[in-house]
């Protein structure tokens, strides 16, 4: 019997310390999410002029997960800039939004009369880390690009 109980406390003991052995001390490593992040904007060269905010560029990203549905209340973080000139061509109302019900966060970029390509990016990071980030451009056109033609007339007046 006593061969029985030193027996039963070895296999235990032999056990225990396979589980200590076993156990995965790490930090579990956050989930790989993939999102898809999609821009559009409703600039058309013809019409978008460097007119002090007079002509806007609509511009939306649209945020799915990795199955295709829509997310609601994400922020969208969206920055700007040109590629042309030194100093920034105009603004984004609200660079910082959270997706509607259908996965949409849309801002107004008004121009500040300097014509030139506008690169705008839109970016989205979850909590584990996971990152979705897409970019559109558009131009903006001088005004005096508007004018195809000019016509002068003078009429001189006769003070006889």
């Amino acid at each position: 019997m006593k061969k029985l109980i030193m027996l039963f406390w070895g296999i235990l003991a032999t056990l225990i310390v396979l589980i200590a052995l076993s156990c995965d001390t790490t930090k579990p490593k956050p989930p790989v999410i993939h999102y898809d992040l999609n821009m559009m904007h409703d600039a058309v060269d013809e019409d978008t002029y460097a007119d002090f905010g007079l002509t806007i560029v609509t511009i939306s990203a649209e945020l799915k997960d990795e199955d295709g549905n829509f997310l609601e209340g994400k922020m969208i973080n969206f920055t700007w800039q040109n590629n042309d000139q030194a100093i920034t061509l105009g603004t984004i109302d609200n660079p910082s939004l959270l997706t509607d019900i259908n996965g949409k966060a849309t801002v107004t970029f008004e121009d500040n009369g300097q014509a030139g390509n506008i690169l705008v990016n839109a970016s989205f990071e979850d909590e584990h880390g996971n990152e979705a980030e897409q970019s559109v451009s558009f131009t903006v056109l001088s005004v005096e690009s508007q004018a195809n033609e000019l016509t002068l007339n003078s009429s001189a007046a006769s003070n006889n």
